[in-house]
């Protein structure tokens, strides 16, 4: 089983695998098929151990929970960097699952009609920089990056049924 295990793990943080678009709840998932391995650190007894390169269910919600409790940027910014290491920053699994966590606390039912999704732009300007910092960290895979945050909105307004003008905030 752990020779079965490690092979599917370095081949997971090989191909830079995500949970991001196999499923909406990656939780049950894990659960359902025993696949914690996959969100744990590789590598064999004795060895240096690394972390799978792409974000994990548990990296996802702990930078939600970091965010949606207003904890300062700096703060944010050491646990991003301390949990996923500089390369897998610049991979575009990443950007979108940052992407996703960063502008879904931001989205609020509108007052006014109670079919409509809003942006709460005060608190899409805080998290701002959080995207900035990411995404424009080399000029030379500014448009991949740039790419990838398009890729995973477009995924979520579509989730949501395209609300009216909320792409047109978002990226205003």
């Amino acid at each position: 089983k752990q020779w079965y295990q490690r092979r599917v793990r370095g081949r997971w943080g090989k191909e830079k695998m995500s949970w991001t678009g196999l499923t909406d709840n990656p939780a049950q998932l894990i659960e359902e098929y025993k696949l914690d391995f996959l969100s744990s650190s590789c590598g064999e007894e004795g060895a240096t151990t690394t972390t799978v390169p792409t974000p994990d269910i548990n990296f996802s919600n702990h930078l939600a929970t970091l965010i949606e409790d207003k904890t300062s940027m700096d703060d944010i910014f050491k646990y991003i960097d301390e949990a996923i290491s500089k390369e897998s920053q610049k991979e575009d699994s990443f950007i979108k699952e940052l992407s996703l966590v960063c502008v879904k606390p931001c989205l609020m039912d509108s007052q006014d009609d109670n079919d409509s999704i809003i942006l709460n732009e005060d608190a899409f300007s805080a998290i701002v920089p959080i995207m900035q910092k990411y995404v424009a960290q080399e000029k030379e895979n500014d448009t991949a990056l740039e790419t990838a945050v398009l890729d995973s909105m477009q995924k979520l307004f579509s989730e949501l049924s395209f609300p009216r003008d909320l792409p047109v905030v978002v990226f205003d």
